[in-house]
């Protein structure tokens, strides 16, 4: 807090300085354009023709027009000058309220655009504590990225790989409605299809599962810990967290969540360690979380 405040203060301090400098400048250009037109008016009184001292009254006039004109044109370079640095601070500001106060590092516009997964492959990639991947079957996840997480399944000692589905045997039931009972998957791909057509998402996961789980057992010598993981939970989301970057997005109504927008924060500050500890607790609640298939090095 005191690092903080000690910065915050140096901030304001500089700009203060800066603004104080530009100031004295316009302040300046102002008193030149203000000598410079009263110099101008003055002479505008002689005749046409008259000396004034040792220049004729055009010259005179030349001259006072060219600084009138000068002190024009610094007043306003210092006023675009003070409006920029204003903004640039403002900018400034809030970039470090979104990522130090609140954890933000990037908002990608879809989940499965060009940026985003190549943002996903770089922090794969790099992985050395953890890969969780949290989604409704996975399916562009593990089509995408399964080799990646298997080579650092392979390679680096103890990181921690769990690949988390909707439990297809999670049902919603409304007692005070006559309603069938449907599984969590059949009610979202409802609300994304705005149709109430029963779903084939339950046999997907299971099929991802069991394909995931026979490239797991592939593995001659994995130096981690990889585990598949059923969830029954309420608050239904998009999110892969490795290490710590979060990946996070709500499932929403839309024909592919793939297209929804994603957002990166740190699990070290605000958004980001709040979804992290919402996940670790989820993860180790036996109440929601079923862990279907477990590999671990020796």
């Amino acid at each position: 807090m005191l690092q903080h405040t000690r910065r915050r203060f140096l901030e304001a301090f500089s700009v203060a300085l800066r603004s104080l400098v530009s100031f004295r400048l316009v302040a300046t250009a102002g008193l030149i354009f203000l000598i410079s037109f009263l110099l101008f008016a003055t002479i505008d009184l002689y005749t046409a023709g008259a000396q004034i001292g040792a220049f004729s009254k055009e010259s005179w006039r030349s001259v006072a027009g060219s600084v009138l004109a000068a002190a024009i044109l610094l007043i306003v370079q210092e006023l675009t000058q003070l409006v920029k640095g204003a903004e640039d601070t403002v900018y400034k500001n809030i970039y470090h309220d979104f990522v130090e106060n609140h954890g933000l590092m990037a908002i990608f516009p879809q989940r499965g655009d060009v940026a985003a997964v190549e943002a996903y492959k770089i922090s794969i990639g790099q992985a050395h504590l953890r890969i969780w991947a949290f989604g409704m079957t996975n399916r562009h996840f593990l089509e995408q990225h399964t080799e990646a997480v298997i080579k650092r399944l392979s390679t680096v000692d103890d990181i921690d790989i769990r690949v988390i589905f909707w439990n297809p045997s999670a049902n919603i039931r409304v007692s005070d409605q006559n309603v069938d009972e449907r599984s969590l998957l059949d009610v979202q791909d409802s609300i994304e299809k705005q149709s109430s057509t029963p779903s084939s998402l339950s046999h997907l996961v299971r099929e991802k599962q069991q394909k995931l789980q026979e490239r797991v057992a592939l593995v001659v010598n994995p130096r981690g810990m990889m585990q598949i993981v059923d969830v029954a939970h309420g608050a239904n989301y998009s999110c892969l967290i490795v290490d710590d970057a979060v990946f996070f997005f709500p499932f929403v109504s839309g024909p592919d969540s793939t297209n929804n927008p994603t957002i990166k924060c740190c699990a070290a500050a605000g958004i980001g360690r709040a979804i992290f500890e919402h996940c670790k607790i989820l993860l180790s609640h036996e109440g929601v979380t079923r862990v279907v298939y477990e590999r671990k090095g020796q």
